[in-house]
């Protein structure tokens, strides 16, 4: 359905090596999972002769028995849905949006134990909650930037700089730059780019395209669903002594359809380790979410044990 058609390519897939193509990825997968959520839980209120909510689509979901059905309302509506409203948020400078979806996906990096993202985590909410008005006012006006002045192409600082940068470069002579190089560039980046600019304006050349590109994906959302559907994951029928499968059919763990429990767990803890003087990113040990029996296996491997040494 997305091309990848070897281990490497699928590895690529999972790690999100090309930050474009993982987000195509979650476009579909949200598109389409959503229209199928939605197509179960109207077949519902067809039959039962209720008319269909918000609400009810939500009550709908906390009422099921089916561990696969649940698992991927979860993960879909409180975990990739959150992603899209933080990056909403980002493209447009609102900080409301940003916080309301980093509240809920941030919960994956103690569930997962990404060490670095906590403390990062940790020290944002310390700042914004502590820092005077003033600074947490400059915070919510500066969250992102827009270069071109687009109101929806929002970045973070970081990728500003890449891409001035970026422009810095196409003005270097071939070969490796000296520092007079860079001097000379970067005091005149700005009058290189309006000569540029106005040298595509007076040859009646076009410029690279400065619009909202999006490429149609309709074909590969409609195949994701005839997917899904075919697999009946979540036809939203199994009781709740049937096994929590993947949508390809492998065993997962018994705990990963309540991940969110650990990993507010997790969170408690990792909190309360610092109330007691710990260091944030350092010696909090946490039970991680594991995803399939042998990642729980491999994480209990008695090999991976500290040994306790008499002193």
């Amino acid at each position: 359905m997305l091309g990848y058609r070897s281990p490497r390519a699928l590895i690529c897939c999972k790690s999100c090596t090309d930050h474009h193509k993982a987000w195509m990825i979650l476009n579909i997968f949200l598109q389409g999972t959503v229209d199928e959520i939605l197509t179960t839980y109207i077949k519902y209120c067809t039959n039962e002769r209720q008319t269909p909510s918000v609400t009810g689509l939500y009550q709908y979901i906390s009422i099921s028995k089916d561990k696969n059905f649940r698992f991927l309302c979860d993960a879909t509506f409180n975990i990739v849905l959150a992603v899209f409203v933080f990056r909403s948020g980002v493209r447009r400078n609102n900080s409301k949006f940003i916080m309301a979806g980093k509240s809920k996906f941030i919960k994956l990096f103690y569930g997962f134990n990404h060490t670095y993202y906590q403390e990062i985590v940790y020290r944002d909410l310390k700042t914004r909650t502590l820092a005077p008005q003033e600074v947490k006012e400059f915070l919510e006006k500066t969250e992102s930037f827009s270069v071109s002045g687009h109101e929806s192409k929002g970045e973070g600082g970081d990728f500003v700089l890449e891409a001035v940068n970026g422009k810095s470069k196409r003005w270097l002579p071939p070969g490796i730059p000296q520092h007079q190089h860079w001097l000379q560039v970067c005091r005149n980046l700005d009058l290189l780019d309006k000569i540029r600019e106005n040298t595509f304006k007076e040859t009646g050349m076009n410029e690279e395209s400065k619009g909202v590109y999006q490429r149609d994906i309709e074909k590969e959302i409609l195949e994701w669903r005839v997917k899904l559907r075919a697999s009946g994951y979540i036809s939203n029928t199994a009781d709740e002594n049937s096994c929590h499968i993947s949508v390809s059919g492998e065993n997962l763990d018994k705990t990963l359809v309540s991940f969110e429990r650990q990993c507010n767990t997790n969170i408690n803890d990792y909190y309360n380790e610092l109330i007691k003087g710990g260091l944030p990113g350092k010696g909090v040990s946490l039970t991680p979410v594991f995803t399939t029996p042998l990642d729980r296996t491999k994480f209990h491997d008695i090999k991976k044990k500290k040994k306790i040494t008499d002193k």
